[in-house]
């Protein structure tokens, strides 16, 4: 599914705010500064609207694009 919007990326060392480039029931596709090292932890949030409901994808980091695929 094509989706452009803010999302937040979530591991033990903090948060990186960025962009979903793609999301999937795979995965997502984000745009981040500064990516997290290969196979990090991860919680990905995508919120939806500004009071809506919050998609969160649990996984790993991979690839140095930052798309995280869900185990």
């Amino acid at each position: 599914m094509v989706y452009r919007g803010p999302a937040r990326l979530l591991t033990r060392q903090g948060r990186l705010d960025g962009e979903v480039l793609d999301l999937s029931f795979k995965g997502a596709l984000l745009a981040l500064d500064a990516p997290p090292p290969l196979g990090t932890q991860c919680t990905v949030e995508v919120p939806l609207g500004d009071a809506g409901p919050v998609v969160r994808l649990e996984g790993r980091s991979e690839e140095h694009t930052s798309e995280l695929q869900s185990p």
